[in-house]
């Protein structure tokens, strides 16, 4: 299982590199294609079906709010109105089919997946460091996973969650925090020494440590919906990580927490 693990990793890094040194609107596109392939997993893991096309209006609505870098307030609030009304409309005139079960999920899953993830846009194009930033964003949710994971593995003995995620330990989840803090510092050093960035070691080190927090949450969020819906994994796309879902399942949730501690307090 670690042997497949480390091999898809490995295989995946160059198609991550060419994620985060792409230009923004070529982001949002790449960003789209994993909320589409993301909300299909959901979708098929919280069991619906594509009831007179309540699904499609779930990856219409997906694909338009990953763009929403582009958009100001007020398209938003028409965009949010539309994609309510289309909602309603699927309930009024397919009652039968279409409930208020399956919308609240299309709606649960155009914030968690589609609006999250559009924060990856948000914190690339943020002047004057968005380039350094989106790297950020990534090593932190992945260094958490796998100091989380050795550490665990290593020196685990106390259960953290055990009716959401049996395998994970509270030593873990601190060698996490600690190890993605460290390496925070370690990346501000690197960029300040050879970039002549003037990245703050306190403001990133704080940083690192709110990441690796956010991220464990949003590991243990997908770990709920999957428990609840008795799934093992929401898709088996890469395999030994499952689906798009289980790999980023905690840049979801890390994006938005990032986004808003650059744009107030910065590094």
């Amino acid at each position: 299982m670690l042997r497949t693990r480390v091999l898809t990793a490995v295989i995946g890094i160059p198609f991550l590199i060419i994620f985060l040194l792409a230009d923004p609107l070529c982001l949002a596109g790449l960003s789209a294609v994993a909320v589409v392939i993301g909300l299909n997993e959901y979708y098929r893991a919280v069991k619906i079906n594509d009831k007179k096309g309540i699904c499609f209006t779930g990856y219409v609505f997906g694909i338009i709010f990953v763009f929403g870098t582009w958009f100001n307030k007020e398209i938003y609030m028409v965009l949010i109105f539309l994609l309510f009304i289309t909602l309603c409309g699927q309930m009024l005139f397919n009652h039968s089919k279409v409930n208020i079960d399956d919308t609240s999920k299309i709606i649960f899953s155009l914030i968690y997946i589609s609006f999250f993830i559009s924060n990856v846009n948000y914190i690339r194009i943020m002047k004057p460091y968005g380039e350094y930033y989106i790297w950020l964003m990534f090593l932190g949710a992945f260094i958490t996973d796998s100091c989380a994971y050795f550490v665990g593995k290593a020196v685990g003995r106390h259960k953290l969650c055990p009716g959401i995620s049996p395998k994970k330990t509270v030593e873990g989840a601190v060698g996490g925090v600690i190890g993605t803090g460290i390496v925070f510092i370690g990346f501000a050093y690197i960029v300040n020494t050879f970039f002549n960035l003037d990245f703050s070691f306190i403001k990133i080190f704080i940083l690192g440590i709110i990441v690796a927090v956010i991220s464990e949450i949003g590991d243990l969020t997908a770990s709920i919906i999957k428990r609840r819906y008795e799934i093992k994994d929401f898709g088996n796309i890469l395999p030994g990580h499952g689906g798009i879902l289980d790999r980023c399942d905690s840049v979801i949730l890390v994006a938005p927490v990032m986004y808003l501690y650059l744009l107030y307090i910065g590094l």
